[in-house]
């Protein structure tokens, strides 16, 4: 346990391997990286007052839980990685009765903080964010449906969808002849139905404001949908 013994003593991380073996007969877990997730769960238990698994009767005092449950989060940040090792050798030790001669020596994928993460579906800021960019992006290029409503009812669809729908918006930026940049992405350069200028901007994404706008608020100040800017300008 090199890596595990800068952060916590050797009587302390023996104490962990045994603590990590009666958790381990208790669920008899079948993999490593499951194990973990229950031995990682635990420890927050222990540090919010919880008794141990092995002490059901509370017998231990409460400092004394807390600072096993510490331990066990301490090496967890410190090495994961060792830590999943450490499950493995514990679940062939309980299931097969196979001791290993370095508890934190095994064949163990890469990546254990990651692989723990998705398991308890935790995403990471950026990872939520690369989805949400991976969402619009393929709104944007999804396909109108066809259209099968009659003529009385045909204005108020194709308001509806210059609205809702992020492709029809990026094909009318693209028939204005409109600048699309950004991430979000976002129209630029249109004639402004008011002043005449290129100014009328609006986002492609209708998560955000779904209005167009003029650049010149103080001077010109046009907004409105992106149906009555088509009308305005065709």
């Amino acid at each position: 346990m090199r890596g595990l013994l800068e952060v916590v003593s050797e009587k302390e991380a023996k104490e962990m391997v045994r603590y990590t073996i009666r958790l381990q007969m208790e669920g008899l877990w079948e993999n490593g990286l499951d194990l973990l997730h229950a031995l990682e769960r635990d420890a927050a238990f222990m540090i919010n007052g919880a008794p141990r698994i092995d002490d059901p009767e509370g017998k231990r005092s409460t400092a004394q839980s807390k600072i096993m449950g510490e331990v066990i989060t301490t090496c967890l940040a410190t090495d994961a990685g060792e830590m999943e090792a450490v499950c493995i050798n514990v679940v062939y030790y309980v299931l097969e009765g196979r001791k290993p001669e370095k508890w934190t020596k095994a064949d163990t994928p890469e990546r254990t903080t990651e692989r723990l993460r998705s398991k308890k579906g935790v995403k990471t800021l950026e990872e939520k964010d690369k989805e949400v960019i991976e969402a619009r992006k393929a709104r944007r290029y999804v396909p109108p449906k066809e259209s099968n409503v009659g003529a009385g009812k045909y204005e108020r669809e194709m308001i509806r969808r210059l609205k809702e729908e992020p492709s029809v918006r990026m094909a009318l930026a693209t028939e204005l002849g409109a600048r699309v940049v950004g991430e979000p992405p976002k129209a630029s350069g249109v004639i402004c139905p008011s002043c005449g200028k290129k100014s009328i901007w609006f986002y492609i994404d209708v998560d955000r404001m779904t209005t167009a706008r003029c650049n010149h608020q103080n001077s010109c100040g046009y907004w409105g949908s992106l149906y009555d800017l088509a009308r305005a300008i065709h």
